[in-house]
C-alpha cells in the first residue's frame, strides 16, 4: 500500500487556497515526509516545495538515491550553488511571485535573509500559518497501517521482555531489554526513551530509568512504543511486583475505570472536553482526581505527541480517521503511581485500540 502524497499536497493547497503563483515552502522534516515520502529527511537534507508551479523535493547529492527511491511521484531537485539562489530563480521562471512559510518554523533571521535572497528575482516571502499538523491528524489507511504494526511490536515486545524481569533487575537493565525486544521483533527501534519507574519512582510521570532494582511490593510503571516506518507506538501498563497492597489495587483499579471511559467515549464527533471531562468524573467519584497532574492524550503519528491534545474544556472535535492516546494516571508522591494508556484510532461510532496488552492488575514475579 502505498500513500497518495500527490493528494496531501493537493489538501495543503486547497486549504490555503492560493493563486497560482503561489508556493509553499515546507522545511519541517515530519511535514517534509509526510508530503512527499521521502525518509531520509532532516533538517538539512530535504525540504519541499509545493505549488501549481512546481512540486519538488530539495536535497543533496547524498540523498539522490534514497530520494529517488523514496518519492517516485515528485521531482527530486539537487540545486546546484547557492543552491536558495537557483531554487528562487527556478520559481522565476515558471511564474512564481510568491512563497509562504511556516511561520511556527521559520526564524527572524532565516526569514529576513530569505526574503532578501527572493527579492533580487521578484519574488515575495511571507510567513504564514500552515495547518499541516491539523491535515495530519486525519490518518489515512497506510498511516493506521503502520500505526498497528508499531503497537503490536510493542505488545509482542512487552511480553517477550517480562519473560526476563526478575527481583534485583534494575529499571535500567528492563528498559534496555525491552528495547532490544521490539528491534528483535522488527521495529525500526524505540518509540522515544521508555520509562521503567518502579516503586515511588512509579508516582513520577516522566521518570528516566536508574540502577534502582525492581523489588518485591513495587508498582513497575512502563511507558513505551515501537517505532514502524517512521510511525509511533505509545503505550503504558502497571504492574506490581509480589503481592499486591490494597492501596495499589485501587488506584489501579480507579485509573482502569478511567481510561476503559475514555476509550468508550471516543467516536467521531465528539468533542476533546467531553471525553476529557468524561475520565475526570470517574476519578473524582474515586476520591483519586488530585493525583491525575497530566494531559489525558495526544494525537500520535509520524510524531509521538501530535495534535489534537486532550484538555478540559478543549473545543476541537474528533473525526474518524483520528489516532489518539488515552491515559489517565494516579500518582502518590513518595509512595508510587499508575498509568494505563492506549493508542487508537477514532471510528465513526467507537474507537479501535491498536494496544492490545491487557490492562487490568497483573502481579508479576
Amino acid at each position: 500500500m502505498t500513500p497518495d502524497y500527490s493528494a496531501r499536497r493537493a489538501r495543503l493547497l486547497a486549504s490555503l487556497g492560493v493563486p497560482e503563483d503561489t508556493t509553499v515552502y515546507v522545511t519541517n522534516p515530519v511535514d517534509v515526509r509526510w508530503l512527499t515520502g521521502f525518509t531520509g529527511v532532516t533538517s538539512s537534507s530535504g525540504q519541499a516545495v509545493v505549488g501549481a508551479v512546481a512540486h519538488l523535493l530539495i536535497t543533496d547529492n547524498r540523498y539522490t538515491e534514497r530520494a529517488l527511491a523514496d518519492c517516485p511521484d515528485i521531482e527530486v531537485y539537487i540545486p546546484p550553488r547557492p543552491p536558495m539562489g537557483s531554487l528562487l530563480s527556478r520559481l522565476a521562471a515558471a511564474g512564481g511571485r510568491r512563497v509562504l512559510v511556516d511561520e511556527s518554523v521559520a526564524t527572524v533571521a532565516g526569514l529576513r535573509r530569505l526574503q532578501e535572497a527572493a527579492s533580487e528575482h521578484g519574488i515575495s516571502v511571507e510567513a504564514a500559518a500552515l495547518p499541516l499538523p491539523q491535515l495530519r491528524m486525519d490518518k489515512d489507511e497506510h498511516e493506521i497501517a503502520a500505526l498497528r504494526r508499531a503497537c503490536e511490536l510493542s505488545d509482542a515486545a512487552l511480553e517477550k521482555a517480562l519473560k526476563h524481569l526478575h527481583i534485583g533487575m534494575t529499571e535500567k537493565q528492563f528498559a534496555f531489554i525491552l528495547e532490544t525486544a521490539m528491534v528483535e521483533l522488527g521495529a525500526d527501534g524505540r518509540a522515544f526513551e521508555s520509562i521503567v519507574a518502579a516503586g515511588p519512582h512509579s508516582a513520577i510521570p516522566h521518570h528516566s530509568p536508574t540502577d534502582r532494582p525492581i523489588e518485591r511490593g513495587d508498582l513497575l510503571k512502563v511507558d513505551f512504543g515501537a517505532l514502524a516506518d517512521g510511525y509511533h507506538a505509545d503505550e503504558t501498563r502497571t504492574f506490581v511486583i509480589g503481592e499486591a497492597a490494597d492501596w495499589q489495587v485501587e488506584i489501579h483499579a480507579a485509573v482502569e475505570a478511567a481510561q476503559r471511559t475514555g476509550r468508550e467515549a471516543l467516536r467521531a464527533g465528539v468533542s476533546l472536553g467531553e471525553v476529557d471531562a468524561a475520565v475526570r468524573a470517574v476519578l473524582s467519584d474515586t476520591g483519586h482526581l488530585e493525583g491525575f497532574i497530566h494531559g489525558l492524550g495526544h494525537g500520535v503519528g509520524l510524531q509521538i505527541h501530535e495534535e489534537p491534545f486532550f484538555a478540559p474544556n478543549g473545543a476541537g472535535i474528533l473525526a474518524a480517521g483520528n489516532a489518539v492516546t488515552i491515559e489517565p494516571g494516579v500518582y502518590l508522591p513518595g509512595k508510587g503511581g499508575v498509568r494505563i494508556e492506549d493508542t487508537l484510532v477514532v471510528r465513526q461510532s467507537d474507537a479501535e485500540s491498536l494496544t492490545t496488552t491487557p490492562r487490568g492488575l497483573r502481579v508479576l514475579c
